[in-house]
């Protein structure tokens, strides 16, 4: 944050491999309450962030950019954000 300077979250769904996680149930299951993709809420997750990183997707699926597109839509609350974490670290945030 300094400088104005925002981080970059690099390749935010890892190469896929989060999407085998076990959070991913929790994760569907809210996205799709939320009536978006997961990967609109993992961006916004990530835009929720304090120093709110640029997320670099590196993808030439048009689907998947329109997908992430949707991430502006989604009205992330702190509830929510500590509910997917919890998910993904496996134990309730105290």
């Amino acid at each position: 944050q300094v400088d104005n300077i925002r981080p970059q979250a690099w390749s935010p769904f890892g190469g896929g491999e989060q999407f085998d996680h076990v959070g991913m149930a929790k994760l569907r299951a809210l996205a799709e309450k939320l009536d978006v993709t997961t990967e609109a809420l993992t961006l916004a997750w990530i835009s929720y962030l304090p120093a709110s990183p640029l997320a670099v997707v590196g993808s030439f699926n048009e689907d998947r950019h329109a997908a992430c597109l949707k991430a502006s839509e989604v009205k992330m609350t702190r509830p929510l954000w500590f509910s997917i974490l919890e998910a993904f670290e496996g134990k309730e945030v105290p």
